[in-house]
């Protein structure tokens, strides 16, 4: 008789082991993405190189030299704003920098090889957060573009050929118009994931 209860007990147990398995899983996950989450916004939202702030900065500095560039004479002295221009883009390049450096770690490089062989909700998350990431990775590499135009603003500045300056203000501006596309692409990811992230946790903690 206590043989059979236990025969009983057994399908019950692997069962609660099969859920506990599951959801063990599930907090690993959870918790990795967290941990790349911070690593993130650790270098996106630093107070030293913020990259909504820098690129606003950038695009300010070069457009008030745009403008000073209209009516410049020889006399006048800018080197105020090439000063201001030069700090933003160092900024930028230190952003560019430490993004590159982020996308180098171990927990970002293993999420993309991730097999998709595992629960659809966890499928889902992972997939999300690579999109996100891979968006930031593309506004990285325009704002690294943008920051290699910018390094010889110095000398396009004095440029006699106007068709030259035209054609250099105009690359530039195309340039930080993709970065805010690049930027409100990523924004809507960052939402989208957060609402995957969270159901994942709610999923965990019922």
């Amino acid at each position: 008789m206590k043989k059979i209860y236990l025969l009983m007990l057994l399908p019950i147990a692997l069962i609660f082991m099969f859920i506990l398995g599951y959801k063990t899983d599930e907090m690993k996950t959870y918790t990795e993405l967290h941990k790349i989450d911070t690593a993130i916004t650790a270098e996106v939202t630093n107070p030293d190189y913020h990259l909504a702030n820098t690129v606003s900065s950038l695009q300010q500095s070069f457009e008030e030299l745009v403008e000073i560039g209209i009516t410049f004479t020889a006399d006048q002295d800018i080197n105020k704003n090439f000063d201001q221009l030069n700090l933003a883009l160092n900024k930028s390049n230190q952003l560019a920098q430490k993004l590159t450096q982020l996308f180098e770690i171990k927990s970002i490089t293993k999420l993309s090889e991730v097999k998709h062989q595992i629960p659809d909700n966890l499928k889902n998350v992972i997939e999300q957060e690579n999109m996100r990431i891979k968006q930031l990775k593309n506004l990285l590499n325009t704002l690294k573009q943008v920051n290699t135009q910018l390094a010889d603003i110095n000398t396009v500045f004095y440029n006699k050929k106007n068709n030259e300056v035209f054609k250099y203000i105009t690359t530039v501006r195309e340039s930080f118009n993709q970065i805010h596309e690049d930027y409100t692409q990523y924004s809507e990811l960052v939402n989208e994931y957060t609402k995957q992230k969270s159901n994942l946790y709610s999923q965990i903690t019922s």
